[in-house]
């Protein structure tokens, strides 16, 4: 049996808390071959002992040699120095309630670990005590620490899955949290077959700050709303193009927002993560990143190898449903304001911006049909167009998600290209509708929103060859109530 590879938590727990007790100086690693100060103090801090110089230079080769080179490895570094300030400070803080969870933690870790390094151990049992001693120390990280840290924490947590690790065989153990596909959850979307995660988070003008909620779509597709549940506000979409003459997985993202938007969409089977952000008051910008992910080799060209590889390292143990992160409960912002998008016929002026209230009880005779939209309770009718630069054409065909919002497809079901959603703004000082709408293709397309009480109608047209321009006509019909 061939050494193997270690996982995220394990880095966190041998190396990153004790480096954070210890103190690192940087994201460069200490020289290899040998044990230095930054181990040795580990084990004075949590231990409360000297150090072993066998077991520090078996410490110092697991982190050389195996964690420069795995996923997890990479994940859980990036996590070590992205927090280590805040994880030092949490230690320094209460170091005797850390140097006992950390002796604990290590003390039950270390030889399994050992064993696995030098090619033996793999069938011995991770066992219940195992996982405590880990989950007693990251919580009380998780309750010490700050903010930013907790949710990381949280996340982690959610995704790695720690409380199903016990009765596992370390192999086992290995390859549930190294080629762990994405967990689902509400905050986190899983597309094409579990191997990509896609988190958002948001901030408004006035500070507030939120991680999104996640809802799926169809297997390459999902959207996030913030505030409501019915108000969607960013759909994102990983295409696998792996087949392609540069083969890549591609990413696509559109909002139907102008609050701060930071993306991140990580592939699982290599680590790579790729973060967008849209900046604050700016009506979010089209994400059509075609060279996203030059991953397709790994573990197999393209999505549908990865799942078969997936499904292959599962073993007959079911994982255990990750915990929903705790958040809370979303509340809708207090007004901002925005010049809306010179995209309606009529003159603009500056108008308050957020979240209006949904679903206004407008009764009307809009129909829906597989090519129609009906919205704000049957009163807005909603249609497209598509056309490529070949020349083929169509209507595209509607979804409806809530009583605001609806999504069209073009070419395949799986494949969402424009979402569009009316809002009910007739309370605020400027009573409108509002009509946003949102794409992930660079078609001719043309929008078309019809006021069926009162007959008034607004078109909205994307140039071929354009990326989706981000639709937000705060002054689509002053035709309230």
């Amino acid at each position: 049996m061939k050494p193997l590879p270690l996982s995220a938590v394990t880095l966190l727990a041998l190396l990153g808390i004790g480096a954070a007790a210890a103190g690192v100086p940087s994201r460069h690693d200490p020289p290899s071959g040998g044990p230095s100060l930054p181990l040795r103090l580990l084990r004075q801090r949590l231990l409360g002992g000297g150090s072993q110089q066998a077991d520090d230079v078996v410490l110092y080769q697991l982190r050389d040699h195996v964690f420069r080179d795995t996923p997890g490895g990479r994940r859980a570094t990036e996590l070590l120095y992205d927090h280590i300030a805040d994880m030092a400070a949490t230690v320094a803080a209460d170091p005797a309630l850390f140097r006992d969870l950390g002796g604990a933690l290590l003390a039950s870790w270390t030889d399994p670990l050992r064993e696995l390094v030098a090619g033996r151990g793999g069938s011995a049992l991770v066992t219940q005590s195992q996982v405590d001693n880990l989950l007693d120390y990251w919580n009380a990280m998780k309750d010490g620490g700050s903010a930013p840290l907790r949710l990381a924490l949280e996340r982690e947590q959610s995704r790695l899955g720690i409380e199903g690790w016990a009765g596992l065989s370390m192999d086992q153990w290995l390859q549930r949290v190294n080629l762990l596909s994405c967990a689902p959850s509400d905050t986190v979307l899983c597309v094409n077959g579990g191997r990509f995660r896609v988190e958002a988070e948001w901030r408004t003008p006035q500070g507030r700050t939120g991680r999104a909620r996640a809802v799926p779509l169809t297997g390459d597709t999902g959207y996030f709303w913030f505030f409501g549940e019915a108000n969607v506000e960013a759909v994102v979409k990983v295409l696998d193009a792996c087949t392609g003459p540069s083969p890549r997985f591609w990413v696509f993202a559109a909002g139907l927002t102008n609050v701060e938007v930071d993306l991140t969409v990580a592939d699982t089977a290599t680590g790579t993560t790729r973060a967008y952000r849209n900046a604050l008051r700016t009506p979010f910008q089209p994400i059509q990143d075609t060279a996203a992910f030059a991953t397709c080799a790994a573990g197999g060209a393209g999505a549908a190898q990865w799942r078969a590889a997936v499904a292959a390292s599962r073993t007959s143990r079911p994982r255990q449903t990750p915990r929903p992160v705790a958040l809370p409960s979303p509340a809708r912002p207090p007004v901002s304001r925005l010049t809306p998008l010179a995209l309606a016929p009529q003159a603009r002026a500056t108008v308050p911006f957020g979240s209006p209230r949904s679903a206004a009880a407008h009764a009307g005779p809009c129909t829906p049909g597989p090519e129609t939209l009906c919205l704000q309770e049957g009163r807005f009718r909603v249609t497209t167009e598509w056309q490529t630069p070949q020349g083929s054409e169509g209507h595209g065909r509607a979804v409806q998600l809530t009583p605001d919002t609806g999504y069209f497809w073009f070419f395949r079901d799986g494949n969402v290209e424009e979402v569009v959603k009316v809002l009910d703004a007739c309370s605020l000082a400027s009573p409108r509708f509002w009509v946003f709408a949102a794409g992930l293709t660079n078609v001719r397309v043309v929008t078309t929103v019809t006021d069926t009480l009162r007959d008034e109608t607004r078109t909205y047209v994307n140039d071929q060859g354009q990326a989706f321009r981000p639709l937000q006509d705060t002054n689509a019909f002053p035709t309230c109530p």
